[in-house]
């Protein structure tokens, strides 16, 4: 215990043990004084009093006096009065009990009773323990031996080389789409000499043919000399890889020594493949105006690529109106060859 909680403790104890300290009652006169004068004296001031003792009566409040007479106090003076003796009185104390922070005095508080009351039993589904499966011994099955035949030897053929066949193009056929040459012609009186070209695509193309015509003048013996030309646009309106079929249309021309003259020129020309380099070709062309020409051709041709041969016949009239005062007409009819390349 701390010394500021046990000063209060001793303090307390003096107070509650002060009251008790002589044995006479408060208002009570001593037992050894005497009863026989019936007179209470005056007691000096000098004269010790002694310690009042507790009253039965209630805290605070006067005792009832009693019912007697009122005694005759004499104030004369009296004789000093003997001494009393007290004897001392051991008091013991009551038993203090202090647990930390706290004191009790008097009995310890008696603790209260707690009563404890039983948890509800909750019931409780039975637990199912599952007893795990028999164990089923299998014994394996018997495993026949194995015969392990000696390996064969392994022969590995060797494959014969691969055979490259040689596959040579086909032989071209059919009609050429490039054709560029020279050509004459022969008739009674003279002939001519000149060249051709044609090129065309599968639909389209164009044609070039010029010649000079030398022929002897029947009256004089004379040697005259005609140049002719013409120029067309091809349109293929049948192409075929054995067969074409032209229409041409553009310009033809003649120039002699009074006359020079160029017109109009239509034509169809056609050309046909018969087996191998065998073919077939013909054509036939005129000038309307202003003056008149037709030229026309049949030809069997052997074509071995690139070269190309040709031969047939040639037939080219010339008329030129009169545009020189008499109507002058010349026909060149004759066989015609001629030979070049084929592409």
């Amino acid at each position: 215990m701390n010394r500021p909680a046990s000063r209060i403790v001793s303090l307390l104890l003096a107070a509650l043990l002060a009251p008790v300290s002589a044995h006479a009652a408060f208002g009570k006169r001593d037992s050894n004084e005497a009863r026989s004068s019936g007179t209470h004296q005056a007691v000096p001031a000098s004269a010790p009093r002694s310690t009042p003792t507790a009253s039965s009566g209630s805290f605070g409040r006067r005792s009832s006096p009693a019912p007697t007479s009122t005694p005759v106090v004499s104030y004369a003076a009296a004789a000093p009065r003997p001494a009393r003796v007290v004897e001392p009185v051991t008091v013991t104390p009551p038993p203090v009990f202090a647990e930390p922070a706290v004191v009790y005095i008097g009995a310890p508080p008696v603790p209260p009773v707690v009563v404890v009351e039983p948890a509800p039993i909750v019931p409780v589904a039975p637990v199912v323990v599952a007893s795990p499966p028999p164990v089923v011994v299998v014994e394996p099955a018997p495993v026949a031996p194995v015969v392990v035949a000696p390996a064969r030897p392994v022969v590995v053929e060797q494959a014969p080389p691969p055979v490259h066949y040689v596959v040579a193009a086909p032989e071209p056929t059919g009609v050429p789409h490039v054709l560029v040459g020279l050509d004459g012609q022969g008739f009674v009186g003279g002939g001519s000499f000149g060249f051709h070209l044609l090129a065309e695509g599968e639909k389209l193309g164009f044609q070039v043919n010029g010649a000079s015509v030398l022929t002897s003048l029947p009256d004089s013996g004379e040697v005259d000399q005609i140049r002719v030309f013409d120029i067309h646009l091809t349109y293929a309106a049948l192409a075929s890889e054995r067969a074409r079929l032209r229409i041409e249309i553009g310009l033809s021309g003649a120039s002699a020594v009074d006359l020079a003259v160029v017109g109009p020129d239509f034509g169809v020309s056609g050309a046909l493949n018969l087996d191998g380099p065998l073919g077939l070709q013909a054509s036939i062309a005129s000038t309307p105006f202003p003056y008149r020409r037709v030229d026309a051709t049949a030809l069997v041709t052997l074509t071995f690529r690139p070269f190309e041969v040709h031969g047939g016949w040639k037939y080219l009239l010339l008329d030129d109106a009169g545009l020189i005062g008499d109507r002058h007409v010349s026909t060149f009819n004759g066989p015609y060859v001629g030979c070049g390349f084929a592409f």
